[in-house]
Order: structure tokens, then sequence, then C-alpha cells
């Protein structure tokens, strides 16, 4: 599945799943664990082009990193898919320029977590 994406998107994808690991992840399963977001993104894109048809409409509902232009399903999609990305979030985006969703739809900020101290706290650090 390393193939799948251009060399510096993969590199990208990397980073992307040790940094949402808080880096507590043996370097050993990064590259395991960035094949499993791909295959994940490629099934889901499967899927969506498999219901595409003439006239109609696919909604399909994905986390953040999923609809990264750059790095997930719509990667996968190819460029005559007509693909759109909508995120549903509290503020802008931080996603780089060409990950940018093509809209964004405001919804009320959730209280933060602190994501990184609960993993720790569940792998025992």
């Amino acid at each position: 599945l390393d193939d799948r994406l251009p060399p510096e998107a993969l590199a990208q994808q990397r980073t992307a799943i040790r940094d949402g690991h808080c880096g507590l992840l043996p370097e050993g399963q990064i590259g395991p664990m960035t094949r499993i977001q791909i295959a994940r993104d490629r099934s889901m894109a499967q899927a969506a082009l498999a219901r595409l048809s003439p006239g109609q409409t696919v909604l399909l509902v994905a986390g953040n990193g999923h609809v990264r232009r750059d790095l997930g399903i719509p990667l996968h999609l190819g460029p005559l898919s007509g693909v759109r990305v909508l995120m549903a979030q509290a503020g802008s985006p931080a996603m780089p320029g060409a990950a940018q969703p093509d809209a964004v739809w405001p919804t009320p900020a959730v209280p933060a977590r602190d994501h990184c101290a609960e993993l720790q706290r569940q792998m025992g650090r």
C-alpha cells in the first residue's frame, strides 16, 4: 500500500500517524499503522465509487484525517469523481492548503480534551 500515495504524501501520512498517537507508538508500528490508514481510505473510496451513478449524489461521512484531499479518501477517488469535501467543526480547519475542504459547517465547540494524556494513561505511561 505504500505505493498508493505519492512519496511526500506517504511521509505526511506517517507523520500524521506518529503525531496522532502522541509519539507513543514504537517506530516499528508507524509503517503498519500507516498502511491500515491507507487501506481504510481506499476501502471507503471504493465503496463510494461503487454507489456512484449518473444524477445521484453519494454522501460519505468520515473523520478529519480521512477527508483530507492530500492524504485521505479524495486522493483515492480520482479527479473525475466530482468529490466535494464539507467539514463540520468549531472554528476554521487547521489543515494545509492542499487539504482544505470546499466548505466548513460551523458547529458549537466541545470542551477541550487532552487526548495525549488520555492515551498515555491507557498505555500506562
